[in-house]
């Protein structure tokens, strides 16, 4: 005789209620911050190093932003709040401001994205799960800024744009102004919005930068910054911009030219000859005002030089060299 009782549906409820809930395996991060934060998340996938985000997390908010058991001991995170700073460990991914999912960590800029830099999590040698809280890492700025003078000899400049980057000294963002390459550090002393920004900014930029200088050589410097805005573009900047890339010569083909930025590299035959740091002015050494040159000072040896300017195509530069008057023609590498 069939029956319809309930209480084996209540029987087998009650079991399932009493069974622990299985956790789900993957990486979870956790915002244990006071901040809106947008994450992003860096780690080895097969054979290729690859970054992905923002991911939006609310103060509180946990998300398992990878499913699944982890295959990597190692992965990389960055979190990014207006105004607050992250404390990372100068490992760099490629970013893009909007969502993103990118394949390799190298050339970030050639390929349209920006570098930021990362910490590393370590999961451990056998974990399949693991959760990361991002609050011990990240803190509201210090809107304090330090009056000029405090660290070096106030400076106060207009410059070009040159790379961010990593050196054995850390991370740094670099411009070039006046024939020197300035060098900000990514140090405490600088406020980390300002780091931020510069990372943002494309080779060549147009820039004014305030700060205390804390150290000069012979073809660099050292800076403090205290400010870094982007400024109009002038006819210089335009023409230093439409000279960026490759360049041949036409009276001599072995020696070829590569402008980035601010920096000439001059090869022969393939071999590296000298760098120098570049500038378009419509005044240089001794000769009239008004016309335009191109400056150049040597980064090893400090030595300058001017060339009259011109631009009759776009794919051609023609330079004087002053004051014998040499005529150098170069084509644009096609």
């Amino acid at each position: 005789m069939k029956t319809n009782s309930i209480f084996p549906q209540l029987s087998l409820l009650a079991l399932l209620l009493s069974t622990p809930t299985a956790t789900l395996a993957g990486l979870e991060i956790c915002n244990d911050s006071t901040a809106t934060q947008s994450v992003a998340l860096g780690y080895k996938k097969d054979t290729d190093w690859v970054s992905e985000g923002w991911y939006i997390f609310e103060p509180g908010q946990c998300l398992t932003v990878l499913t699944g058991d982890l295959k990597n001991r190692y992965y990389y995170v960055t979190a990014t709040a207006d105004g607050w700073t992250f404390d990372h460990e100068d490992i760099a991914f490629c970013v893009s401001p909007q969502a993103f999912d990118i394949t390799g960590d190298t050339d970030c800029q050639a390929r349209g994205y920006v570098t930021n830099l990362f910490r590393k999590i370590d999961t451990g040698k056998t974990a399949k799960d693991f959760r990361y809280n991002i609050g011990p890492y990240t803190r509201p700025e210090t809107p304090a800024v330090a009056p000029p003078g405090t660290y070096g000899e106030p400076y106060s400049n207009n410059g070009t744009f040159q790379e961010c980057a990593i050196g054995d000294r850390g991370s740094y963002c670099s411009f070039y102004a006046d024939g020197f390459l300035i060098y900000v550090y990514d140090q405490p002393e600088t406020p980390a919005h300002l780091m931020g920004f510069m990372r943002g900014l494309t080779t060549g930029a147009p820039i004014s930068v305030e700060g205390d200088m804390t150290a000069i050589y012979d073809s660099s410097a050292e800076l403090i910054a205290r400010s870094v805005t982007t400024r109009p573009w002038t006819e210089a900047d335009s023409l230093l911009d439409a000279m960026q890339g490759g360049w041949h010569s036409l009276d001599d083909p072995a020696e070829t030219l590569e402008i980035t930025g601010a920096e000439r590299v001059t090869r022969y035959n393939g071999d590296y000859i000298t760098a120098e740091a570049i500038s378009i002015q419509d005044w240089c050494d001794d000769f009239p005002t008004g016309a335009r040159y191109l400056a150049l000072r040597e980064i090893e040896t400090g030595e300058t030089a001017c060339y009259g300017l011109e631009m009759p195509e776009d794919d051609r530069i023609e330079l004087i060299y002053l004051p014998r008057g040499n005529l150098l023609r170069y084509r644009r590498v096609q």
